[in-house]
C-alpha cells in the first residue's frame, strides 16, 4: 500500500493538475486509505471505537469523492459509491 501511495504521488507530480486529475488522485488515494483502515479494523482492532470513528469519516470522504467522479461523468465513481456503502454496512453490522 505504501508503494502504491508513493507511486501515485509521484505520478501526480508529473501530470498536469487540472480538476479531473486532482479528483482522480484523491480517489486513488482515499481508496487505498479506506482499504488499509478497513483491514486494520476487521483483522486487528475490531473492538476499537476510535478506529471505527476514523473509518466512518474516511468512508464518508470516499463516498463524497466517488460522487464527485460520477458528476464528472466517470463511471469509476459508481464503483466507489457501491464500495463505500458496502464497507459502511459491514462495519456497522460486524
Amino acid at each position: 500500500s505504501i508503494i502504491y501511495i508513493v507511486l501515485s504521488i509521484l505520478d501526480k507530480i508529473k501530470r498536469n493538475s487540472d480538476k479531473k486529475e486532482k479528483v482522480n488522485f484523491f480517489y486513488r488515494f482515499i481508496s487505498i486509505i479506506t482499504f488499509v483502515i478497513s483491514m486494520m479494523y476487521f483483522l486487528l482492532y475490531s473492538n476499537s471505537i476510535n478506529l471505527l470513528l476514523i473509518k466512518t469519516i474516511i468512508n464518508f470522504m470516499y463516498f463524497y469523492i466517488s460522487c464527485k467522479k460520477v458528476n464528472m461523468k466517470d463511471e469509476e465513481g459508481v464503483v466507489g459509491i457501491i464500495g463505500s456503502i458496502l464497507i459502511f454496512a459491514f462495519a456497522t453490522y460486524y
